[in-house]
Formats: C-alpha cells, sequence, structure tokens
C-alpha cells in the first residue's frame, strides 16, 4: 500500500513539472492586462532578420525601419513604368541631282506639319540636320535654283536617320526671253520688236528682215516666237501707251540660236532725244517736200535721218527731207548732245541751225526758209 501511494505522488511531482515547463514560455499581460485577438506578438529587430518575420492571418508583414527614409512616412521604391516618348529627333536632309549625282549647295527647305509653326530657310550647304517633334507627320519640300521642287512626307522615329532628296533639273521651254528696262531700272513695257537675219562671216551684209512686232508686258519681260538655229539681229525700239515712239535709243541684240536653249537677255534702253520741225515760209506757210534736211552730229558726221509727218492720219517717212506740208518729227531719236540742222529750201541757199538736244526731250525747232 505505501508503494501504491509512492507512484501516486512522483506521477503528480511529473505533472507539475510539465505545466510549469509549458506555461512558463506565454507573455506577460500589458498594462491594461489583456492581448487583443489578432496583434502580433512583439518582437526583437535586431534578432528577427527580414526572412524571420511573420504576420498573423488577416495582418500585413512588418516594414524594416531601413526600408524608410529620414522623415520616416515615405517608402522609397523604384517604378519601371514605361514612359511616353517626349524626345525630338534628328534628321538630315542631304540634296543631290538625280543624274549626275552631285550634291546641290544652296536650296531652300520648307517644313509643315499640324499645330508646328512653318519653318522655311534656305540653306547654304548641300545638307541640313532637322529636329522633328515626335509623333506627327510632316509634309517636306525642296526647292534650288534650276531644279523642279520636290515634296513628300517625313516621319519622326527613334533612331537619327539621313533621308536623300534628289532632283531634276528644271525643264523649260526653248526660246529666247528678253528682260527691257530703263537706266532707272525701271520696267519698259511697250516695244517694238523687228527680227532679222544676220551673217556672223559679213557682218556689213544687209540683215534679211523676218517680222516685225509689238508687245506689251507690266514686267518687261518679252518672249520671242519659235526660233530656227541661225544668227539673228533683233532691235528693240521703246513706244507709249498709243504706240508712239519714245525718246529712248534703240537696242539692238544679236545672238545665235541653237534651237534648243532658253536664253534670258537682260537689256537696257539708253536715253536719246527728240527733234519736232515746223519749217515755214516768210508767210506762215508750212513747207513740205520741196525741203531738203541734213543732220550734223556733234562728231562731224551726217548719217542719213527719217523724218515722219502724219498727213489724214497716215504716218508718211521720207529720208532726209520733209515728208508733206505738215509738222515733222525726227523718226528715230539720236543721243543727246549739240547737233546742227541744216535746211535747203529747192535750190535755195543752206540755212544752219545748231540746237542742243538734251535726254528724254523732244525739242520744238521753227524755221522760216526764203525762196
Amino acid at each position: 500500500m505505501r508503494g501504491f501511494w509512492l507512484i501516486l505522488s512522483i506521477l503528480s511531482l511529473l505533472a507539475m513539472v510539465w505545466s510549469l515547463a509549458v506555461l512558463g514560455g506565454n507573455p506577460e499581460p500589458d498594462q491594461a492586462g489583456t492581448i487583443e485577438a489578432g496583434e502580433a506578438a512583439e518582437a526583437d529587430d535586431e534578432e528577427l532578420g527580414q526572412a524571420g518575420r511573420v504576420a498573423l492571418p488577416g495582418q500585413q508583414p512588418r516594414e524594416d525601419p531601413k526600408n524608410f527614409n529620414q522623415v520616416g512616412q515615405t517608402r522609397e521604391t523604384t517604378k519601371h513604368t514605361p514612359a511616353a516618348t517626349t524626345t525630338d529627333h534628328n534628321l538630315v536632309v542631304q540634296v543631290f541631282d538625280r543624274i549626275s549625282g552631285q550634291s546641290i549647295k544652296g536650296f531652300r527647305y520648307v517644313l509643315l506639319a499640324a499645330d508646328t509653326p512653318r519653318r522655311d530657310r534656305v540653306i547654304d550647304d548641300s545638307k541640313v540636320q532637322l529636329t522633328l517633334p515626335p509623333g506627327k507627320k510632316h509634309r517636306l519640300r525642296i526647292e534650288a535654283p534650276g531644279y523642279e521642287p520636290l515634296s513628300q512626307d517625313v516621319m519622326s522615329n527613334d533612331e537619327p536617320r539621313q533621308l536623300r532628296i534628289e532632283l531634276l533639273k528644271e525643264m523649260k521651254a526653248a526660246g529666247i526671253e528678253l528682260h527691257i528696262q530703263d537706266p532707272q531700272a525701271q520696267p519698259i513695257r511697250h516695244i517694238l520688236v523687228t527680227a532679222s537675219r544676220s551673217d556672223p562671216n559679213n557682218p556689213q551684209a544687209v540683215a534679211t528682215a523676218l517680222w516685225q512686232r509689238r508687245t506689251r508686258n507690266e514686267r518687261g519681260i518679252f518672249t520671242l516666237p519659235q526660233l530656227e538655229p541661225g544668227s539673228y539681229r533683233f532691235d528693240l525700239q521703246a513706244l507709249t501707251d498709243t504706240g508712239e515712239r519714245t525718246t529712248h535709243l534703240t537696242a539692238r541684240y544679236e545672238t545665235y540660236y541653237g534651237g534648243s536653249e532658253r536664253q534670258r537677255v537682260p537689256l537696257t534702253l539708253a536715253p536719246g532725244a527728240g527733234i519736232d520741225l515746223r519749217v515755214t515760209d516768210p508767210e506762215g506757210t508750212l513747207l513740205g517736200q520741196e525741203v531738203a534736211i541734213r543732220l550734223v552730229r556733234p562728231d562731224g558726221s551726217a548719217p542719213p535721218t527719217r523724218w515722219r509727218a502724219t498727213v489724214d492720219d497716215k504716218p508718211i517717212l521720207r529720208v532726209d527731207g520733209l515728208p508733206a506740208a505738215s509738222m515733222a518729227r525726227l523718226a528715230e531719236p539720236v543721243p543727246p548732245g549739240l547737233y546742227r540742222l541744216e535746211f535747203q529750201r529747192g535750190a535755195g541757199a543752206v540755212t544752219k541751225h545748231p540746237v542742243q538736244l538734251e535726254a528724254g526731250r523732244h525739242h520744238r525747232v521753227e524755221i522760216t526758209l526764203g525762196r
């Protein structure tokens, strides 16, 4: 019986030891004396590493204090979200002759795009680098003197690239184009053109007249009719709006025309002077064809001169004499200077009359001749 109670005492002692061992690891209650359900037990951050942190069901893991900034409020994180492309792109444009392959310098480019300011510049070099805003289609136009312009669409992309532009030479109709002006660079708008075939091997030969035409252009630019290949001479006279000769001297242009080229010819008509004559007898009657006239130039020469009169609205011309009993005008203006007029009525005496001619003026001369 004594042995039974000894065994029971030993078992009771073992049960107490086991109970103490199990209950000894529970935390002490806080000041409130309780631990609310779902709250995580505190752990020593120095002893538990990042991998050792465990969240209780329904809770978020605690953050490592080392991941917080100095203020302790914002966590520093890096997001790898692709950003929208906002970088401008470079496009190098080079301009070449399509046939020869040679570069073309001194071209002009015009760049257009929606909601973008127009760019219009002349480049001295044969290439230019354009900066294009991303994501837009641009219209590029290239122009160069002597070439046909070219336009094409260009798109900016992610990589710098080069664009080769090839231009064709400008195709223009063959012919002769005259640009006529006065010494003040003002256009002469109305001219009379006389075309003749000439012989370059015999300049003294009389040219064969082909045609004579009047033409008008506000800019003083006149394109001559189509011509066959050969040597030509063109005499140009300035006219008033009513078709009368001005005081400009006649201009002459001589050239060989091959039939396929285009000639652009600038011409300046020099100022001259004119003379209006009124020749009467002592009774005041107008004299006519019985009067011979010589115009002696400042150098002493007296080349033949033509005089023009108008009778019944019809022009009459005569060389070195009055064409009719009417006012007469020198048909061809002469350079300014001191001249001498010599008049002879029939077989009578010669009357000499000096006259100072000024550029741009018609000078009126009145002479009375006796028998």
